[in-house]
């Protein structure tokens, strides 16, 4: 069963996120999950780290152990608009991070437009290694830039 936050939180918007354990945006990934990925957060288990790829870009990820899979996010900051979801298989996350890391202008540049066809490629990375991608809703978006304090 998928925690919900906080009625207060929704209401008063992201703000109180800012800052938070990047775990906390899991709840808003409301997504069918593929076959051998977990959306349930399990503390004692995950870890969830967010990263600045560019200044308009944010990578966010989960560790779950290759029983629970990967997941990877990408999404343009502030606001959190275009986000995308990445499953992959767990032992696919650091060599995919590490791609999508090389393809980006690195924190001190915006990538822009440029990240739509960035987007396209992530995605590709994710059905290359045999996971699948799909589109977020702003609010996942949103707590990933509050979580990296870029909102």
């Amino acid at each position: 069963m998928r925690r919900a936050l906080p009625l207060a939180l929704a209401l008063a918007g992201l703000a109180p996120l800012a800052g938070a354990d990047p775990l906390d945006c899991l709840p808003w990934i409301n997504q069918a999950t593929p076959e051998g990925y977990s959306l349930d957060p399990d503390p004692s288990r995950d870890s969830a780290s967010v990263e600045t790829l560019a200044d308009d870009v944010v990578l966010w990820t989960r560790d779950g152990g290759p029983d629970r899979g990967a997941l990877a996010a990408l999404t343009t900051c502030p606001g959190g608009g275009l986000s995308v979801i990445l499953f992959l298989p767990g032992d696919r996350l650091q060599d995919s991070v590490a791609r999508m890391r090389e393809m980006t202008p690195g924190p001190g540049s915006e990538m822009g437009s440029a990240y739509l066809m960035f987007n396209r490629q992530a995605s590709g990375l994710a059905h290359a290694s045999g996971g699948h991608s799909d589109r977020l809703p702003d609010e996942f978006g949103a707590c990933v830039c509050a979580a990296a304090g870029l909102q």
